[in-house]
């Protein structure tokens, strides 16, 4: 969807944050998606711990209050394979 935003000259902002999400945002340029929604800021909503199943969170912030994209290969996260190991069915 980003790519045929900017093929067309058209705005394209990705409400939702994810690995997957920030590496789409890092594809494109500023003048196609401008703003990365790291989650919802909200009570109850806890942004800075991973799920069970990851090691860590995707998008941590900076002392700026950045998101960076991973420079690792791939998509940049870590499974925790105890945690699968344990709880496969």
């Amino acid at each position: 969807m980003a790519s045929v935003c900017e093929a067309y000259g058209v705005k394209c902002e990705i409400h939702m944050s994810g690995f997957a999400n920030l590496q789409t945002l890092g594809t494109t340029s500023e003048d196609t998606c401008e703003y990365y929604e790291r989650g919802l800021v909200t009570p109850g909503v806890d942004c800075n711990t991973p799920p069970p199943y990851l090691e860590e969170i995707g998008d941590p912030l900076d002392v700026e209050g950045y998101v960076h994209l991973p420079q690792e290969q791939e998509m940049g996260y870590e499974i925790n394979w105890d945690y699968i190991q344990d709880n496969m069915t």
